[in-house]
């Protein structure tokens, strides 16, 4: 039996990030292997199964710790993320061109690899000819179902929530637009924020007019709090970027009762979610709006909801699911 570890650079590992690996270990554990969680190479033993969960760690491990079975998750297309997260030009070509190296030396040498959707691996076909099998596909999730948020009270009121930070890709001016115009139609809609930047969210809100409420819960609590509100947004832009990802606020939402209103932009969700009734996807405001309207104009059926979101945390979600997955590969 091997031992798998778990190489993480500094701020790899977060609340999301752990409920993921913690699949993958439980999967490796199952079969009789060992792991742990490693912070610096040196940890590393001379057999073991290396798993990393971006690029830049991958090729780190490769270079200086030679000869490991390597399997590594991409969490997203960080070339292309460069985009939104570096202003200065230089830097953005820089980074960009280094991260474009990792991932074709990762897809290149990689023993497994691990897409958090069809269209990822499609993305990396197009981009760089891609085109083994090595990969397995599972979305981005960090929680499971709550049913006990799944009452009557929890969808008396329209209530709408937002949840994450206020970078420009997640779009919170977007969703506040949105909200803006529900609110024209739905006068007795209500609007949560839950973030870090609370004096910016309540900026931008009064900008538009909006009297919500902003404020700061612990990862811990988010869930609870999020389960006294009808629906939650996750608004996105179409690029390259949200096409590919899976966020975990949908899991986040769904956990929680929250019916989602989301951006069919984001592929997977179109494909796995969008046909269900109790979440709301379309691709502009004004599909959105309809569909929300809709929605409101007849009470939520509970026993209806309830055995649609058990489906998607016994299918698309389902940590038992992808624990088996693994555990095939990783004999």
């Amino acid at each position: 039996m091997s031992n798998y570890s778990f190489y993480m650079e500094k701020g790899d590992m977060k609340d999301a990030t752990e409920f993921y690996v913690n699949i993958i270990r439980q999967a490796a554990e199952e079969n009789g292997h060992t792991t742990k969680i490693v912070n610096s190479l040196k940890e590393i033993g001379k057999n073991d199964v290396v798993v990393t969960i971006q690029a830049k760690a991958w090729l780190k491990a490769k270079l200086l710790k030679p000869g490991h079975h390597t399997i590594n998750w991409y969490q997203g297309i960080p070339p292309e993320e460069m985009d939104f997260l570096i202003p200065n030009r230089l830097k953005y070509y820089i980074w960009r061109l280094a991260w474009t190296i990792f991932e074709i030396l990762a897809l290149r040498f990689c023993d497994f690899n691990i897409f958090v959707s069809e269209a990822m691996q499609k993305h990396f076909k197009k981009k760089y000819g891609y085109t083994k099998d090595n990969y397995f596909l599972m979305p981005c999730f960090n929680d499971m179902l709550d049913e006990s948020t799944i009452c009557k009270e929890h969808y008396e009121n329209p209530s709408f929530v937002y949840a994450g930070g206020l970078q420009k890709w997640q779009c919170f001016d977007k969703t506040l637009d949105l909200f803006k115009k529900i609110q024209e139609i739905i006068p007795n809609a209500t609007l949560t924020i839950f973030t870090g930047a609370i004096e910016q969210a309540k900026a931008e809100m009064s900008k538009r007019g909006i009297n919500g409420e902003a404020k700061y819960v612990p990862y811990q609590e988010l869930n609870k709090e999020m389960s006294k509100i009808k629906y939650g947004f996750l608004i996105r832009e179409d690029n390259e970027v949200n096409r590919v990802a899976t966020p975990t606020k949908m899991s986040s939402y769904l956990a929680s009762g929250v019916i989602p209103v989301f951006s069919t932009v984001i592929h997977d969700f179109d494909k796995n979610l969008e046909c269900y009734k109790y979440i709301i996807g379309g691709n502009n405001d004004q599909m959105l709006l309809a569909k929300i309207i809709k929605n409101e104009e007849q009470c939520v059926s509970i026993c209806e909801l309830l055995n649609e979101y058990k489906t998607i945390f016994d299918s698309y979600y389902s940590r038992k699911y992808y624990i088996s997955k693994f555990r095939s590969f990783l004999k």
